[in-house]
């Protein structure tokens, strides 16, 4: 019986639940690039006018949805929450990733 319910969780539907319901308890990291080169390390492309969604593209492993990252944008600090993250094939450690802006408090 367990053996048909790992094969059930690893796929479809019931893998998207089983990683939902993980990553929920997962505690939650934060990545701090406010200290890298921009355009060099990253890259970082506002989505919208109000500039509260954005794509970024760098590379670090371990980097999951529900993670922060930290920026310097105009010379002040900018959180964001990683709404959705994709990593590149190669190099495996590269990923984009959309992020919405959040209060900056408890960095």
């Amino acid at each position: 019986m367990n053996q048909h319910a790992i094969k059930l969780s690893s796929t479809g539907w019931f893998g998207w639940l089983a990683r939902k319901i993980h990553n929920s308890y997962r505690p939650k990291k934060t990545h701090d690039y406010s200290h890298l080169v921009f355009g060099v390390d990253y890259v970082f492309e506002h989505l919208n006018e109000l500039a509260n969604q954005g794509y970024m593209t760098a590379q670090k492993k371990g980097v999951k949805p529900g993670d922060y990252v930290i920026l310097k944008q105009n010379d002040t600090l900018q959180k964001y929450c990683i709404q959705e993250i994709n990593y590149y094939s190669s190099p495996n450690d590269m990923w984009i990733a959309l992020l919405l802006k959040v209060e900056l408090s408890g960095v």
